[in-house]
């Protein structure tokens, strides 16, 4: 993100936090950094799901112990939908590791 494109984004959110304070009368309250960490990694789900989708696959998530500050995709897998061969890139993993290319 450029420098002026970088001060714009900063000035409007706090402006709209400014004009939600006053007019709502609410007092700022800080998300924390698990929940932006939460909310990327839903955004990051839904993108590679919906590339898989595209390509004619279909994304399987496979739930995995949290490690604390780890954010890994190592536990994704491609399953090919309509008779096409799996392609796997670096966000599940190495292509030897698949488990949709065993």
């Amino acid at each position: 993100m450029d420098t002026p494109k970088a001060v714009t984004a900063a000035a409007h959110k706090l402006a709209s936090l400014i004009y939600t304070m006053l007019t709502k009368g609410k007092e700022y309250t800080d998300q924390g950094q698990t929940y932006y960490e939460e909310r990327d990694r839903q955004r990051i789900l839904r993108q590679v799901s919906q590339r898989a989708s595209k390509l004619g696959m279909k994304l399987v998530v496979e739930p995995q112990p949290a490690k604390k500050n780890a954010f890994k995709f190592n536990h994704l897998r491609c399953v090919s939908q309509k008779g096409r061969k799996p392609r796997c890139n670096s966000v599940a993993g190495s292509r030897d590791s698949c488990p949709a290319r065993a």
